[in-house]
């Protein structure tokens, strides 16, 4: 009788845990490891302009679902800065292999993810002024 009893406790905690929910009620796999490059990331381009992304995971999927950009560039002999922030809880792109590609606004935005920690990338385009200026570079980042 005893060897029934743990065996029904294991029993049921076994399918308490294979039948786990999420918030979403999809059923999670206990095996499947978070990926690693879900959160925020924070960093600066070869210009020293700032920039942050958030990695979310949407529906099973690891996708960009925000950016905050600070892009420092000349313009009619200026100096000025361009901030662009967005969110968009459905995601932007997906991450595939550890890289990313987004293009924003004309920009083609490409990342890859060299480590958990550490992301490396590069932008270039036209950003849209009246008279189109041709930015690219080369950024850094850092999962905080």
């Amino acid at each position: 009788m005893k060897y029934f009893n743990s065996l029904a406790v294991l029993l049921l905690l076994c399918v308490s845990l294979i039948t786990g929910c999420k918030k979403n009620g999809e059923p999670i796999d206990p095996l499947v490891e978070p990926s690693p490059y879900i959160g925020l990331w924070a960093g600066t381009t070869n210009a020293g302009d700032s920039l942050k992304f958030t990695v979310s995971d949407v529906q099973g999927k690891i996708m960009l679902t925000g950016y905050d950009v600070d892009v420092k560039m000349k313009y009619n002999g200026n100096n000025i800065t361009i901030k662009q922030k967005e969110t968009n809880s459905s995601g932007y792109a997906e991450v595939v292999d550890s890289k990313v590609s987004y293009k924003l606004n004309g920009i083609d935005i490409n990342f890859n993810f060299t480590s958990p920690t550490t992301l490396v990338g590069a932008y270039k385009g036209e950003f849209p002024m009246p008279t189109p200026t041709v930015i690219e570079g080369t950024f850094t980042a850092k999962k905080k």
